[in-house]
C-alpha cells in the first residue's frame, strides 16, 4: 500500500456520507486532509484511513446540525448535546458518552470508558461524535467495524451497518446505539 492508501476511499466516502450535498463533503476532506495522511506501511495506513473517516464523519455531523439549537415545536432554544463512540481494534472494546455539554469531554470520557472496557489496549480512539442526535457502532464477526450519527437511534444504526458493510463486514450487526436527550 502507498501513503495512506484508503486516502480516495475515504474522499468517496465524504461525498457519500448521509447524503450530504458535495460542497459541504467537499469542506470537510479539505479540513480532513493531509494532515491525516503520511502513513508508510500498511497498518499505519489503515489507521490514517480511519482516522480521516472519524474526521470527516465529525466534520459533516457538525455542518448538518449547524448551531446550537435543536429544532424542537415549542420555539424554545434546546442546548447542544454532545456524545461520542471510541472503539479498540485489537479488542473490540467499546465506550460511549452522551448528554454532555462540550464535543471534548464526550470523546475523551469515551476514549477513556473504551479502554477500560479493552483492558488499556491502548489503541481506542474515536470512531464518531455527534451532537444532538444518535450515534451508532456496528461490528461483524470477522472483525471489520463501522460507526455512524443519525436522527435517532434507527438513522444511527443504519448509517453504522452501512459503514461496516462498505468496509467488508458480511454480516454486521449494531453493538450499541445510544441518543443525547432532549
Amino acid at each position: 500500500m502507498g501513503q495512506c492508501a484508503g486516502l480516495s476511499l475515504a474522499a468517496g466516502l465524504a461525498v457519500a456520507l448521509l447524503g450530504t450535498a458535495a460542497s459541504r463533503a467537499d469542506d470537510c476532506d479539505a479540513r480532513c486532509g493531509s494532515s491525516y495522511c503520511g502513513a508508510t506501511d500498511e497498518a499505519s495506513a489503515w489507521k490514517c484511513d480511519d482516522d480521516r473517516r472519524s474526521c470527516i464523519a465529525s466534520c459533516l455531523n457538525e455542518q448538518s446540525n449547524g448551531g446550537t439549537t435543536g429544532g424542537n415545536s415549542s420555539g424554545a432554544a434546546r442546548a447542544t448535546q454532545y456524545g461520542a463512540i471510541a472503539y479498540s481494534a485489537a479488542t473490540g472494546g467499546y465506550g460511549f458518552t452522551y448528554n454532555y455539554a462540550n464535543d471534548t469531554g464526550a470523546q475523551r470520557d469515551a476514549v477513556a470508558y473504551c479502554e477500560q472496557d479493552a483492558r488499556n489496549a491502548g489503541d481506542c480512539r474515536v470512531l464518531v461524535s455527534f451532537h444532538n442526535n444518535c450515534g451508532a457502532l456496528a461490528r461483524a464477526s470477522e472483525g471489520t467495524y463501522g460507526a455512524g450519527w443519525g436522527d435517532g437511534q434507527q438513522g444511527a444504526a443504519n448509517e453504522a451497518l452501512r459503514i461496516c458493510a462498505q468496509y467488508g463486514g458480511k454480516d454486521c450487526q449494531v453493538l450499541r446505539t445510544v441518543c443525547n436527550g432532549g
